[in-house]
């Protein structure tokens, strides 16, 4: 039975915005348990408060708001805020907070333009906000479809578009906050798990088979689950995440093999 108090935790993949790891020694109430407190109780800094100086664009201001409290921010190594309602300032200050300022017009950014775009909407970004802490900044995505050498990091992420003549200009107050008060402070846009695949391989059936058959076993699965020791001739399972992929079973279930499976 595995002891709840000691799980233990190997990170499987781990990069910039995205970590995978495996959970033993441990039941689904604690994975499930560091799933929710991953999603809703890990602090984040995020806009909570926006004033609007001018706003002639189609998007109105409580859309726009919206957005604004929606861009994800990230701060650097080590920097510390405290939550508002602990700080003993008033309103807000340093000591809790970061005001961002945003003024961006259509006469300025289609400046340099090609003669053909001159009448083209401009996009306001989040590359647009700028920072009163630089340690605080928002953080900038390329599309899924297109790596980082197909665009710039520095584009950012779509906010509103400017017809000519339009105008945005606002300031907005970053607060430190839970997904708990609000879905804006969740760190995460995903946090799921699943159950390890449990595959067991019939050893008496496995032993009838001949040499060619076990070698059809292994190569004809789509997913490359099994592997084969080419000493002894025993089938093993070699990469068993691949499993869940759904033309693995649907080879399985068609053909003799499935037999060899417990």
């Amino acid at each position: 039975m595995p002891n709840l108090r000691a799980p233990q935790v190997e990170i499987v993949d781990l990069r910039e915005d995205f970590v995978e790891f495996v959970l033993s020694n441990t039941d689904t109430s604690v994975a499930n348990a560091l799933r929710r407190v991953m999603i809703a109780e890990v602090p984040t800094m995020a806009i909570d408060l926006v004033t609007i100086h001018d706003n002639s664009s189609v998007l109105q201001d409580e859309f726009l708001s919206h957005r604004l409290g929606l861009i994800p921010l990230a701060a650097d190594p080590g920097v510390q805020y405290e939550y508002n309602y602990d700080c003993d300032c008033e309103d807000y200050c340093d000591k809790c907070s970061a005001v961002f300022t945003l003024d961006v017009s259509w006469d300025k950014k289609a400046l340099g333009r090609p003669e053909h775009m001159q009448d083209q909407p401009v996009h306001v970004t989040s590359a647009d906000l700028v920072s009163s802490d630089p340690r605080l900044r928002a953080v900038h995505f390329a599309p899924s479809d297109q790596t980082n050498s197909d665009i710039s990091q520095d584009a950012g992420i779509i906010i509103a578009k400017l017809a000519k003549g339009q105008r945005m200009q606002l300031t907005a107050v970053a607060k430190k906050g839970i997904a708990k008060e609000h879905a804006k402070w969740s760190p995460v846009a995903v946090a799921t798990y699943k159950f390890e695949p449990v595959i067991e391989i019939n050893e008496e059936k496995e032993a009838l088979l001949t040499p060619e058959q076990k070698a059809e076993f292994v190569e004809i699965c789509p997913a490359k689950v099994y592997g084969r020791d080419e000493k002894s001739g025993t089938i093993f399972v070699e990469h068993r995440d691949m499993c869940m992929w759904r033309r693995t079973g649907r080879y399985l279930r068609r053909r003799w093999w499935s037999r060899l499976l417990r």
